[in-house]
């Protein structure tokens, strides 16, 4: 029996490894020869970071210090980002290469794939101890790998959540089980797999905190608590060490965010025997309280979005001077409100059973801690994954278990096989339809020529050493290309990284040519500058970031972003301290004209 759960385990981790590598290669702008052009943003950073570490073999020299991602100043690389994924993938690559030439980002797309694929591990043991049956955890496992949700990330190539979000799972199936068996090396199993899971993505805290305010809900709910089991206290205290030695974690002082603060709460609720509903409200007001003392200004701007989507719930205001800078400048993406239909899609017939599973628990005083938790977990989820697009990673999985609990649920009055057969037939015809319409809406392909064309011409124009200015998506192609130091990059879990971006929009939309010059030369020392036309000409958000409104479709006449983004060649070449070096090679008129690189002058003429 083991040996063919095992064997079903893999071979869903293979299929699901399967559909995210083909996708990735079947898309028309995945270039399989060479990553240029195709990493930008947060993966070109990644690129860059596994790049390095590939190249040297282990941890570079400068790991501590690095000077090229926000110049002037130096980054300290474990500190400040939770790196893990960068050395998967280059230690994959360097055991396949044996001195040939290896395409890291081809390498990574299959390691990630797989890894990002585990994910039925973590669903499997958490139906299975839900469910009291190891059918459930296989159902559980399947429903994973037919959800849209749980694709999220195929094609962008190098996502931490591809690595957290799998141990993340692990950890909610460990601590499944840890509450049945009540064993000190299950409580050590499951702080273990959050620790990870929380040292390999900044965003896992959030995750974690919304696990935790469900565990909390629960308590206030139904009095259950799962810190009054002896040894329970130790799988919270484990994840707080690993949050001590992790540099990144340490850094932040996640060993006092809100999920250990909550932790305590009960654990103290536990030895005192005190009542549900005045423990619950002393764990809120200490939340409040010590998440406020003890909480830095880097994630600040998580605070500011939450609070203004709270505020217009959901809707972004078109006036971007209601909301403050980092409010605007998270306000997209990832972080931007989803609509209803897309979740019914990425979500569909997992999101009904696990919805119908969420109601049939709330009518039942009987239910086990164990469905009650899950049942909270789904309804949480899925409000905040319409809050915050990127949330579905958790939706995803709470759905997939809470079906196979659904469908257990409705085995008492049908055949479990048949109620399962037509719930994973159904599952399957919804997948199959998504898996042939999919398109990685992260690549352009006539983008990423343009983009290839000016990471072939910095190094001509830039000499080596120099910094070059641009926008938070087309800096990192130029550092991980290009290898020029950059001043803004696109990880902005530090004070510091958001206020460059602040300025730098700020002098580009509100400012003058001579403003943007100073800041860039003065404050960054920095001689280059690139204008991607397609980021900060076309896009609706960069605009909104630097204050104008979604319905002005114009840039404000005066500012340097007007004169360097919409003079012509006889306009750019009247502007004091700017030296026009390169730009794109023009297609069909200058519309197709997508970046222009700038040698700026120390005073102007």
């Amino acid at each position: 029996m083991r040996a063919a759960i095992v064997g079903a385990l893999i071979a869903l981790t293979l299929f699901g490894t399967w559909v995210r590598v083909h996708l990735a290669f079947a898309d028309s702008g995945f270039d399989r020869d060479s990553a240029v052009g195709m990493m930008q943003s947060d993966p070109g950073l990644l690129y860059y970071l596994t790049e390095r570490v590939f190249e040297s073999g282990g941890v570079p020299d400068d790991w501590r210090a690095d000077p090229n991602i926000e110049h002037p100043g130096t980054i300290d690389v474990p500190a400040t980002y939770t790196v893990g994924q960068e050395f998967l993938v280059a230690w994959a690559a360097r055991s396949i290469s044996a001195g040939q030439r290896v395409r890291l980002h081809v390498v990574a797309t299959w390691v990630m794939g797989l890894v990002a694929s585990l994910i039925v591990i973590g669903a499997y043991f958490a139906g299975a101890e839900l469910g009291r049956a190891r059918r459930w955890g296989l159902a559980a496992a399947a429903f994973c790998v037919l959800l849209p949700a749980n694709y999220r990330t195929i094609g962008f190539v190098f996502m931490r959540e591809d690595l957290s979000v799998p141990l993340f799972a692990l950890h909610l199936g460990l601590f499944a089980r840890a509450a049945r068996v009540r064993t000190t090396v299950a409580y050590v199993a499951c702080g273990l797999a959050l620790g990870a899971a929380l040292a390999t993505w900044h965003a896992m805290q959030f995750v974690v905190t919304l696990e935790a305010l469900c565990v909390l809900a629960c308590f206030l709910w139904r009095g259950t608590n799962p810190l009054s089991v002896s040894r329970a206290w130790i799988a919270p205290l484990v994840a707080a060490v690993i949050c001590v030695l992790v540099p990144a974690l340490r850094a932040e002082r996640a060993f006092l965010a809100a999920p250990f603060l909550v932790a305590l709460a009960l654990w103290i609720a536990s030895r005192t025997g005190a009542r549900a509903r005045a423990v619950g409200a002393g764990a809120l007001v200490l939340l409040l309280v010590g998440s406020r003392l003890v909480a830095t200004q880097d994630f600040a701007h998580v605070v500011d979005v939450l609070t203004a989507k709270l505020y217009y719930l959901g809707e972004q205001p078109n006036d971007p001077s209601s909301l403050s800078f980092d409010a605007r400048l998270m306000w997209q993406g990832p972080f931007a409100t989803l609509a209803p239909g897309v979740m019914a899609r990425v979500l569909h017939v997992s999101g009904a059973l696990a919805l119908g599973f969420a109601a049939f628990v709330s009518l039942r005083k009987r239910e086990n801690s164990g469905a009650v938790l899950a049942a909270v977990l789904v309804v949480t989820s899925l409000l905040a994954t319409w809050f915050v697009g990127r949330m579905m990673v958790v939706s995803g999985l709470a759905a997939c278990v809470a079906a196979a609990l659904a469908v257990r649920a409705a085995s008492s009055r049908a055949p479990a096989a048949l109620a399962l057969a037509v719930a994973l037939g159904l599952h399957g015809w919804f997948f199959a339809d998504w898996f042939r319409g999919h398109h990685v809406g992260w690549y352009h392909p006539e983008r990423q020529a343009q983009l290839s064309a000016l990471v072939a011409a910095v190094p001509d124009h830039v000499p080596e050493g120099e910094a070059v200015a641009a926008d938070f998506m087309t800096s990192t192609a130029i550092l991980a290309q290009a290898r020029r130091p950059i001043v803004v990059q696109p990880k902005w879990e530090r004070a510091e990284s958001r206020e460059r971006v602040r300025l730098l929009w700020e002098a580009l939309y509100a400012g003058t040519t001579e403003d943007l010059r100073r800041l860039l030369l003065e404050r960054f020392d920095c001689r280059y500058l690139v204008v991607d036309r397609w980021v900060l000409l076309h896009n609706a958000d960069a605009r909104y970031v630097g204050g104008i409104p979604r319905d002005v479709p114009r840039l404000l006449p005066g500012t340097a972003a007007h004169a360097l983004l919409l003079g012509s060649d006889t306009e750019l070449a009247e502007i004091e301290g700017y030296e026009l070096v390169w730009r794109s090679p023009r297609r069909a008129g200058n519309a197709k004209e997508a970046h222009r690189l700038f040698r700026l002058s120390q005073s102007a003429r």
